[in-house]
């Protein structure tokens, strides 16, 4: 059994948790088929998706939390998918440069 809380870090009010009794994860492998890049700064959970083809920005969500990890659920479960940690100045750049401010 495996229990995920999550508190507010100000008030420290539970905000909800989850009971999972069977969980497993395949580890990430090169799946060509998967088209997107995800970048994550370290500290303020800001996430930028791309396109990992064309470099287009797919989109952008802070979770003001730190991310820790990115999983896609397919018919043979929750599938891990990599990630790339970066400093969250570079993060915020990369909309800049792929036009995507002002769209």
């Amino acid at each position: 059994e495996y229990t995920i809380t999550m508190y507010d870090t100000k008030t420290r009010e539970l905000r909800w948790n989850a009971t999972y009794f069977d969980y497993a994860a395949s580890l990430p492998e090169d799946d060509g088929d998967y088209k997107m890049s995800h970048f994550v700064s370290n500290g303020d959970g800001l996430v930028v998706t791309v396109d990992s083809e064309s470099g287009d920005v797919l989109w952008i969500q802070n979770y003001a939390s730190p991310v820790v990890a990115f999983y896609v659920w397919q018919r043979e479960g929750l599938k891990k998918v990599l990630h790339i940690n970066v400093a969250v100045e570079t993060l915020r750049y990369l909309p800049f440069m792929s036009g995507e401010v002002g769209r």
